[in-house]
């Protein structure tokens, strides 16, 4: 009799994750939300199983309810996946407890059943090649960290959380360890930035997870995409500018950015846009030429390959063109309506969110690029509200611990607040990006990295260069084509643009050689946002 069971299709029926003592078993019944653990005897299965036929789930789940009450409570971050054939037999695992660490247990054709076992990744991966598993003790797992067994470590934590500890307020001292910690990582994160933008050469970190995965910048004006989109808004007034003789109007402008944040956003793929759709690529406009062009190359494209970046998967391309057809019909007032509200942030956020498959997340996506496109209030300014997500309220968690939603906002705030003192108490020298400090906006940023760095990079993206995004650039003033690696052009760090040294106005002598560059127009606006 096979007391756990898997068809061939791969399907769940019912798992055993773990035992205890000779015969009694966790066993999971059930599949995604419905899944259901129980400890249960091994007689119950063999009662409610039958020779050569798998075990169900929903009948293992149907007697325990009847029989024995409700089921016994999941442990804590628990989350069951099935994961190949071994040893004759089957083998399943379990996650819970430590992150990193699998518990498993192997169930034999015969029926016999090795107890669960702790394997890290690196030994189970090895396992799965054919190699023999490693017990935990025998294979430490390089992502897991050092914690209290470790004297050293520990007395450093200690040492770094006394220096934070009178910056947080009376009832937040007993955080200090892990705030200190998040700044840490903010600092060792901008420290790779720095020492790439400076021309170092790789690793820019001794920290295995951050060389290894992929973590976005402190700052979201550094990320890729973001830049991106600068440019491409850059491109769209420099273009308009030059038709009409003047720079556009004030609505206009706001109407233009939030067109093309939701079109760009709700695909977040920048090889998408930069594709040949049209001479330069580039955000669609929503004027019928240009939205249907874009809409057909989407169609041929998506026939191809992805067309969405990972996150945005689930949206779909006809869900998208459904998105965007209603955007377009409704921008002028959509466009008027949001704009009347410029000079609130979190009112603005709240109208986006009655756009139809525009979420929290995307919403404030929007919001950030309308700062990026210097369309909002002089009034608004990135330290008013934020809009924290999921990821970054279990950031916020890993720093405070348990918080209550309505302290959230303060606490981010409290961050963004302290950084600079919590810098210096830690003797950390932040390269802060053309000086000014983390606004409230990037600490949120921050706060879902960290998560996931605390996390130990679980489910995330393994280190990929994009640099070939940044090829065969032309100059914006001469328009001359040059290799983006010519000795004379630079690339604006927060818009991208690329521009001769002797282009500008006044030229440049040499490439100047501090971390960042900024083009006149982003300087400008750089500087008035401090």
């Amino acid at each position: 009799m096979k007391v756990v069971h898997v068809d061939a299709e791969g399907t769940r029926r019912c798992y055993l994750e773990d035992s205890r003592g000779d015969d009694e078993f966790l066993v999971s019944a059930g599949s995604g939300k419905n899944n259901y653990l129980f400890w249960t005897p091994l007689a119950t299965l063999r009662a409610l199983g039958a020779e050569d036929a798998p075990l169900d789930g929903r009948a293992l789940r149907a007697w325990l309810d009847g029989e024995r009450g409700a089921p016994v409570t999941p442990p804590a971050r628990a989350s069951v996946t099935w994961t190949s054939k071994r040893f004759g037999g089957a083998v399943y695992r379990v996650k819970a407890g430590a992150v990193g660490a699998w518990r498993c247990c192997v169930a034999y054709d015969d029926g016999t059943i090795e107890r669960g076992v702790r394997y890290n990744r690196v030994a189970w991966d090895d396992a799965n090649d054919g190699e023999a598993h490693a017990p935990w003790a025998d294979a430490p797992n390089p992502k897991k960290r050092k914690t209290d067994d470790d004297p050293a470590a520990a007395a450093r934590r200690a040492a770094r959380g006394d220096a934070v500890r009178p910056l947080l307020p009376r009832g937040r001292g007993g955080a200090a360890e892990d705030v200190a910690a998040f700044f840490a990582f903010v600092h060792e994160r901008q420290e790779i930035w720095r020492k790439r933008a400076t021309g170092g050469d790789p690793p820019w970190t001794d920290d295995g997870l951050l060389r290894e995965y992929v973590f976005c910048n402190n700052y979201r004006e550094l990320d890729r995409g973001t830049i991106y989109f600068r440019r491409c808004v850059e491109q769209r007034k420099r273009s308009r500018a030059a038709k009409r003789g003047a720079a556009e109007a004030p609505e206009a402008a706001f109407k233009d950015a939030l067109w093309e944040s939701l079109a760009y956003r709700l695909l977040n793929k920048i090889e998408t846009f930069a594709s040949a759709w049209r001479p330069g690529g580039g955000i669609p406009s929503p004027e019928p030429k240009s939205w249907n062009a874009f809409a057909a190359f989407l169609r041929d494209a998506h026939a191809r390959g992805p067309i969405f970046s990972n996150a945005h998967q689930t949206m779909g391309l006809e869900r998208y063109l459904a998105t965007m057809g209603d955007v377009r019909a409704r921008l002028g007032a959509l466009g008027a309506e949001v704009f009347a509200l410029r000079g609130d942030v979190e009112a603005v956020f709240k109208k986006l969110r009655t756009l139809n498959n525009v979420g929290p997340f995307l919403a404030w996506q929007v919001v950030c690029d309308l700062f990026e496109s210097d369309v909002l209030d002089a009034a608004a300014t990135e330290d008013d509200w934020v809009m924290l997500g999921p990821g970054a309220k279990r950031g916020l968690a890993r720093c405070f611990g348990k918080v209550h939603p309505i302290d959230e906002l303060d606490l981010a705030k409290l961050l963004a607040s302290v950084q600079r003192d919590a810098f210096r108490s830690l003797g950390l020298d932040f390269a802060f990006f053309a000086g000014k400090r983390l606004t409230l906006k990037n600490v949120e940023h921050c706060l879902c990295e960290f998560e996931k760095y605390r996390n130990n990079g679980a489910g995330m993206r393994r280190y990929a260069s994009r640099a070939h995004l940044d090829a065969d650039v032309v100059c914006a003033v001469c328009e001359d084509a040059t290799d983006a690696k010519d000795a004379d052009l630079l690339l604006c760090d927060l818009c991208n643009v690329p521009l001769h040294t002797f282009c500008l106005d006044p030229p440049l002598d040499r490439v100047p050689e501090t971390a960042e560059w900024l083009c006149p127009a982003c300087a400008g606006r750089w500087a008035s946002s401090k």
